[in-house]
């Protein structure tokens, strides 16, 4: 686990490459600013944790990521991003967890909705919430 480690800067995608049996990475409170296409290579991963990163944008290529079943993304206050590729191939995908103002508004965006089914300003959303309540 790399997670609190203020002078991770990058993750280097050759290291990812080196783990493709890894099921858990958390890169909380990092100062990373991006993951690095390779993080594809990581077939296995079950739990994928940025919150307190300096993300922008969460890559196209999560989509490989098909046993990913927790995405953690609080405190993420440069993402302004998330592909509907991402949230509609992520399968097995169980949590996507942040803050309601940032992510649940970008999940939202994608589908064209703007109002959740309840207000909160901190939220653990689950998938089927997602599909039950906000895509029609």
């Amino acid at each position: 686990m790399l997670q609190m480690n203020t002078s991770l800067r990058a993750i280097p995608g050759s290291f990812l490459q080196c783990v493709p049996a890894l099921t858990y990475l958390d890169l909380s409170d990092t100062i990373i600013m991006a993951l690095p296409g390779e993080i594809s290579s990581l077939v296995g991963l079950r739990y994928l944790n940025v919150s307190g990163t300096f993300i922008s944008a969460l890559p196209p290529v999560l989509v490989h990521l098909t046993q990913l079943e927790h995405l953690l993304l609080s405190d993420t206050n440069m993402l302004d991003s998330i592909p509907r590729s991402v949230i509609l191939g992520l399968q097995k995908l169980k949590i996507l967890d942040g803050e309601e103002g940032k992510v649940l508004h970008l999940v939202k965006a994608l589908y064209g909705l703007w109002q959740a089914p309840h207000a909160c300003d901190y939220c653990t959303v689950t998938v089927t919430d997602i599909w039950a309540h906000w895509i029609v």
